[in-house]
């Protein structure tokens, strides 16, 4: 994929060309080369609380388990896998990252380098032991926390802690290109971010995992909520890992209430049933 993405970055072109490509690593298995392997010399290992899961609710329990495929966490410490998994895991990147230096390369030697946008984005995150799980399939943040990265010529480098969502990359890039706006998109165009990274957002970025299963994210808070009404609230500012449920532990202040009930607003008001399920 790398290889034929660069002969067509090297290339000159007619026309204005969109070029989308995908690598499949870090995705199962983990089947890194040897040398990209044998290159760790010291794999560090997720933090864990194995008090983690008591203050969660039934319906975070099911949710995050209804793939039966994915292993537990108990199982890869008990058949001593969890560090080679990890290991495994580290070295596909760094060879998915070895491609993707190669295709940049290739756009910076080549004809196309002043007048490109890139946009680096993943699907997903992924669970390698955090919060006692494997794979994705839950609303927390390893999960739903992904890489989105967007160089524009001439652009502005910095970063933004301002949350938004892959449903923006679309309208972003026909904000950039100049095309007319598709009216039926949900997603916000990203401009005013790459503009100026600290410009005032008003929106979050929402997830949702079955029916009625939805995560709410600003750039401090997490607010889960399930079909069930159930709730989970995270402080990302004083608890990065979210290892304490505070909707089940009202704060003092009643600050929970009050962050609760802002975040509970964005909430999708249309929930389509799932696939093979009725409406109910």
């Amino acid at each position: 994929m790398a290889t034929w993405v660069t002969e067509q970055l090297g290339a000159e072109h007619d026309k204005p060309f969109f070029l989308g490509f995908g690598f499949y690593r870090p995705h199962v298995p983990f089947f890194p080369p040897r040398r990209v392997y044998d290159s760790f010399k010291n794999v560090q290992l997720p933090r864990v609380d194995e008090d983690d899961w008591n203050d969660i609710p039934d319906a975070a329990r099911k949710v995050s388990m209804s793939n039966p495929k994915i292993p537990t966490h108990d199982w890869m410490r008990k058949e001593g896998r969890w560090k080679q998994a990890v290991h495994c895991y580290l070295a596909s990147v760094r060879w998915t990252d070895e491609q993707l230096g190669r295709v940049l390369d290739a756009l910076d030697n080549g004809p196309h380098a002043m007048n490109t946008i890139v946009v680096l984005f993943s699907d997903h995150g992924y669970h390698l032991g955090e919060k006692q799980r494997w794979s994705k399939f839950s609303l927390w943040e390893r999960t739903t926390h992904v890489p989105l990265i967007i160089s524009l010529p001439g652009g502005v480098k910095d970063k933004s802690n301002r949350p938004v969502e892959l449903l923006s990359i679309y309208p972003t890039l026909i904000d950039l290109c100049g095309l007319p706006a598709n009216q039926k998109l949900e997603g916000v165009s990203l401009q005013p971010l790459l503009d100026n990274p600290n410009a005032d957002w008003k929106h979050v970025a929402i997830s949702t995992l079955g029916q009625n299963n939805h995560a709410v994210r600003d750039e401090r808070w997490r607010y889960i909520r399930y079909a069930d009404g159930s709730e989970e609230l995270y402080d990302h500012q004083a608890d990065p890992n979210e290892w304490n449920n505070i909707a089940s532990k009202p704060l003092p202040s009643g600050l929970h209430t009050k962050v609760i009930g802002r975040l509970k607003k964005h909430l999708p008001k249309t929930n389509s049933p799932q696939r093979g399920q009725t409406e109910r």
